[in-house]
C-alpha cells in the first residue's frame, strides 16, 4: 500500500534529481515536489506518476522478506560466535547484515524501476516518453550495458545501511525493546 501511495513522491524526486543533468529544470527547483508532481500529470497524465511502480512492487515484499529471514538467522550466529558482546551489537550486525544481502539481490530491480522513471528524459520534447516494461528494460540494460550496470549505485545503498548503526542503539536507550 505504501508503494502505490508514495510512488507519486518517488518519481517526483527521480525526476527533480536527474533533470539538471539533462540541462533541464521543467519539474521545477530544488525541493520543489509539488511543482514536480502537477508537471508529471499534465504532461503525461496520472499514469505518469506511477511510472516504475511494477519494479517497486517486486523489490518492496522481496527485500523484507529476505532482511527478515536472514537478520533472525545472522543474530543467531552473532548471538553464538560473541556471546559476551552486548545484545544491542547482535541488533546492529544482524541488520546491517541482512540489508546488505537484500540490497544486493533487490539493487537490479531499483537500477530498473530508476531508468524507467527517467526515460522522459530521452524522448523529444512534446512526445510522451517511450513505454516499456519492467523485463523489456532489464532486458535493454543487460544487452546494452551488462551485469554491471544493474549493480550501480550498490556502494551508495550500503552506506545507508549505516542509519541501523544509530537506530538500533537509540531504540534501545530510550527503552523501546528491540525484536
Amino acid at each position: 500500500m505504501t508503494c502505490v501511495l508514495c510512488s507519486p513522491l518517488d518519481v517526483a524526486k527521480v525526476r527533480l534529481q536527474v533533470q539538471a543533468a539533462h540541462g533541464l529544470h521543467k519539474y521545477g527547483q530544488g525541493w520543489n515536489t509539488l511543482s514536480a508532481v502537477r508537471t508529471i500529470v499534465k504532461e503525461e497524465g496520472v499514469a505518469g506518476l506511477y511510472v516504475g511502480i511494477f519494479p517497486t512492487l517486486l523489490t518492496v515484499p522481496l527485500f523484507w522478506s529476505l532482511y527478515w529471514s536472514t537478520y533472525t538467522s545472522f543474530k543467531e550466529v552473532f548471538q553464538e560466535q560473541f556471546p559476551s558482546s552486548p545484545p544491542f551489537v547482535h541488533h546492529v550486525l544482524s541488520a546491517i547484515s541482512a540489508g546488505a544481502i537484500g540490497d544486493v539481490v533487490t539493487n537490479p530491480l531499483w537500477v530498473t524501476r530508476t531508468r524507467m522513471q527517467t526515460l522522459i528524459f530521452q524522448a523529444r520534447p512534446g512526445t510522451p516518453p517511450p513505454s516499456v516494461t519492467t523485463f523489456g528494460m532489464m532486458s535493454s540494460i543487460y544487452h546494452n550495458e551488462g551485469v554491471g550496470a544493474f549493480y550501480r549505485g550498490l556502494g551508495a545503498s550500503f552506506l545507508g545501511l549505516s542509519h541501523v548503526a544509530v537506530q538500533f542503539p537509540i531504540c534501545k536507550r530510550v527503552g523501546h525493546t528491540l525484536i
